[in-house]
């Protein structure tokens, strides 16, 4: 994420809204957009550029989203997503316009994870940057099918920002 830092960025979040349900978020210099789920409490750390914790507490799953360097191919960055888990479900995806990855494992305890991965070309002033746009979400079992319907959502609201150029 060197490129990233240089650009000089704060990885403070902006929110505006978007309806009366969600709020618009905006992650790093603006590359992504996306409509956070309604009623989630936002949590920061570092691994990520933001975390929505499902109400009733982290505990109840989570959301969470950002961007790294893309050190694979997308398929390649899918199947060690994969790799942790019994595999649920793995498909090809169309988010505004860009070919990305889902995937759906099960943890020996229960868990349910979910990703969303997507390979973009970025232009920052030292060059174009190949950087991979992940979210994911766990769930507990019994709230699988309510959590995939907020995480789809979330997904299908993503807008690539004005840096975005194409898919590597």
């Amino acid at each position: 994420m060197g490129r990233l830092r240089t650009a000089a960025i704060a990885l403070a979040l902006i929110a505006t809204p978007a309806t009366a349900l969600a709020e618009r978020f905006n992650g790093q210099l603006d590359i992504y957009s996306l409509d956070a789920p309604a009623g989630w409490a936002q949590r920061k750390d570092s691994n990520s550029d933001m975390n929505f914790d499902a109400p009733g507490g982290k505990s109840n799953g989570g959301i969470f989203v950002g961007l790294q360097d893309a050190r694979r191919s997308l398929d390649g960055e899918m199947n060690n997503f994969l790799s942790g888990g019994t595999v649920l479900e793995s498909s090809s995806v169309t988010i505004d316009g860009q070919p990305c990855r889902s995937g759906r494992t099960q943890t020996g305890g229960g868990v349910v994870n979910t990703m969303l991965m997507c390979h973009l070309v970025v232009l920052f002033q030292e060059g174009p940057a190949n950087l991979e746009f992940f979210l994911g979400m766990a769930s507990r079992p019994e709230d699988v099918g309510w959590h995939s319907q907020v995480f789809w959502n979330a997904a299908n609201s993503i807008r690539w920002g004005a840096a975005f150029a194409t898919a590597p």
